[in-house]
């Protein structure tokens, strides 16, 4: 938290959104082990209100997902991560706007394809 703070002191908490043009950009905290369950709560919470009111918006033309950790990768040091598909992917995969899914953990370019969405790790 304390090296997020220093390379972002204008956000105040590890999620965040931003819009850039006609696109929205909405990073999610993905390190599940360092949340309470309240505090994923109210991510899951947030990031839907986000969703929807991009959604909603008519000047946003594509949403940009990301997290630290991949949801998928063919990775053999690092695993998908089941709380990324869990809390993240339903309304992503809900979500029209939603293009792309961009995520790291495993140090390897990768490029996936599901359900007419892409996820570059």
């Amino acid at each position: 938290m304390e090296q997020f703070q220093q390379r972002f002191p204008t956000v105040i908490s590890t999620r965040y959104s931003v819009v850039v043009r006609s696109i929205a950009v909405i990073a999610l905290n993905s390190n599940f082990s360092q949340l309470s369950d309240e505090e994923i709560s109210q991510q899951d919470h947030w990031y839907r209100d986000q969703l929807s009111h991009f959604e909603n918006d008519s000047s946003i033309r594509s949403i940009i997902v990301l997290s630290h950790h991949s949801p998928y990768t063919n990775s053999t040091i690092v695993d998908p991560s089941e709380d990324v598909q869990r809390h993240f992917l339903v309304p992503f995969f809900q979500s029209v706007k939603t293009k792309i899914y961009l995520s790291g953990h495993a140090h390897a370019y990768e490029h996936f394809q599901k359900s007419g969405k892409e996820f570059l790790v």
